[in-house]
């Protein structure tokens, strides 16, 4: 995913289209999602800050950077984005003072235009408000947005295929055709990082006795932190779902306090790993706790946080509508949207499926999301299935928009004041995509 010291020089050197007037060379690119919040330059190969999005609401001093990010420990926190959407605009707003202030945007002589990334499936209405908050509170000189699927092929250097985003707080499979997200194919599982973590602590809950006196001394954002912790450590996918039957049969659920038979007890070892605490402590994951939560991502009715499908009656907005009423695993929503597409591009589309977010890095994903894509499009004449999973991915929407920021041909996508001032807010929704 790195970017090769002279690409930027190269793109530069690239002439500019006829409709574009300027070309922004330090434009700041800014990824908030509803886990962390990451910040740089156009041509950074990573983000230079990356923290937690947390604001804690009704501090005046915002010149402090713990009191706006990374303030996960503080029980008057307060979320910032759910899903994509924007859930407290109150603390948004204060969020974006401190990006503003950090990068000095309202300097009319930097002249630093800001690109925000936008999650899939997010109201138009959002991006309209945002860029009224930028343009008429904040005094941005030039701003745009773009897809974070769309942003983590560019950071695998692709303009077409099928981005599987595997977030916090939902998993996003965009097909992606020629730098245009594709929005009839596009689905959503309401599935992420943080849901396995809750599914991982409730069944890790019944042997953590022993760590009952420390946890009595923690918050709840620090138990959630080292549950957490502990996941990305020990977690892992199963090879196969036979393999996972096979784990799921010799282990013992933590909660069901069975006695396993000699021969089960040491196939329950095999599957089992011990998490050592600093001060000696051991604390047994189970082979149940291990394999179970990121299993979710292939049969959906193992994760409790799908259990009750949300009722899609009170929904305003079409793009928070889900395109299955049952809910369906990645692969099998990755193979439904290649299929909702021309024909002509299932061959492009299964050679081309990249796999970005924080939820992606845990052991297993990619290997097993590969096959088992590849299984399902053999059966309809598609033998060659390739999943790009970089190492960096977790970072792959912010290393798109460092490559979008610096191609000449993404110029005229900036959206400046004066264009804000003639036509309003709904120059974000057309100048932008």
């Amino acid at each position: 995913m790195n970017i090769p010291p002279n690409t930027v020089n190269v793109l530069r050197s690239v002439p500019l289209p006829d409709e574009a007037a300027t070309m922004h060379t330090n434009a700041a690119v800014l990824d908030v999602g509803s886990c962390s919040t990451r910040l740089g330059f156009a041509g950074d190969t990573a983000p230079r800050m990356r923290q937690r999005t947390c604001v804690v609401k009704g501090r005046a001093c915002f010149d402090e950077a713990s009191a706006i990010l990374d303030e996960s420990d503080d029980p008057a926190a307060a979320t910032v984005l759910k899903s994509g959407v924007i859930a407290d605009w109150e603390a948004y707003e204060q969020l974006m003072e401190r990006v503003v202030c950090m990068l000095d945007l309202g300097n009319a002589e930097h002249s630093t235009p800001l690109l925000l990334t936008e999650k899939a499936l997010v109201p138009d209405h959002q991006r309209r408000k945002i860029a009224e908050l930028l343009f008429e509170t904040y005094h941005v000189g030039a701003a745009s947005f773009a897809l974070s699927p769309v942003l983590a092929l560019y950071a695998s250097g692709l303009s077409t295929g099928v981005s599987v985003e595997l977030g916090n707080d939902q998993s996003h499979v965009v097909p992606v055709f020629q730098g245009l997200s594709l929005f009839h194919a596009t689905h959503a599982l309401d599935l992420g990082g943080a849901a396995l973590t809750r599914h991982f602590t409730s069944l890790m809950s019944p042997l953590a006795t022993g760590l009952l006196p420390l946890m009595e001394t923690m918050t709840s954002a620090q138990q959630e932190s080292m549950w957490e912790y502990v996941k990305e450590r020990h977690c892992s996918v199963a090879e196969s779902k036979q393999a996972f039957s096979s784990v799921d049969r010799f282990t013992a659920s933590p909660s069901s306090g069975s006695v396993s038979s000699a021969g089960q007890g040491a196939a329950e070892d095999r599957y089992k790993e011990d998490f050592v605490l600093p001060d000696g402590t051991v604390l047994p994951v189970s082979g149940a706790a291990r394999f179970t939560p990121g299993e979710s991502y292939f049969q959906p009715s193992l994760s409790p946080a799908l259990q009750h499908p949300r009722d899609q009656s009170a929904v305003v907005d079409e793009v928070l509508l889900r395109s299955t009423h049952t809910p369906l695993s990645v692969p099998e929503l990755i193979v439904d949207a290649m299929q909702r597409c021309d024909h002509d591009l299932l061959p492009t589309f299964a050679s081309h499926v990249v796999l970005s977010g924080g939820a992606s890095l845990l052991r297993g994903v990619a290997q097993r999301m590969e096959s088992e894509v590849q299984a399902r499009l053999a059966g309809i004449s598609v033998e060659s299935t390739r999943l790009i999973a970089d190492v960096e991915r977790r970072d792959a929407a912010f290393v798109g928009g460092s490559i979008w920021a610096s191609l000449p041909a993404a110029q005229s996508l900036w959206v400046s004041k004066s264009d804000y001032e003639e036509v309003g807010p709904l120059a974000v929704v057309r100048g932008c995509f």
